[in-house]
């Protein structure tokens, strides 16, 4: 049985491999990155502490509603970031490299969340 950093790296490995998901990386609710990359010109703890708070707000937002969050997807020029939560303690921040690639990218984004949640 691998480690949980083993199992997580390989996680974030297998959404890299897609080759449209350039960067992902798994953060604790808290804002701490647990493993994982962004793009060279990111600050990794103001990364891991802002995909926390954007995630949380987004989850306060809309706990009130009938049909609960998904995931949040944040536009750029040329991509997209995707963060989901994986649980209770860790979310999944992912880079898409191209913006049409997103319904093709998102089940696996989605089915490695649910590994994660099992990690930790």
């Amino acid at each position: 049985m691998p480690s949980t950093n083993k199992a997580i790296r390989e996680v974030l490995n297998e959404l890299r491999s897609l080759g449209e998901v350039s960067n992902a990386a798994v953060v604790s609710r808290s804002g701490m990155v647990i493993d994982g990359d962004a793009p060279d010109h990111i600050h990794m703890e103001t990364f891991g502490a802002m995909m926390a708070i954007m995630l949380g707000a987004a989850e306060t937002a809309t706990a009130e509603s009938s049909d609960p969050l998904k995931h949040l997807h944040v536009e750029l020029v040329d991509s997209l970031l995707i963060i989901t939560g994986a649980g209770q303690r860790i979310l999944l921040a992912c880079f898409i490299t191209k913006k049409e690639a997103l319904d093709q990218v998102l089940p696996f984004v989605e089915e490695a969340a649910m590994r994660l949640k099992t990690l930790v």
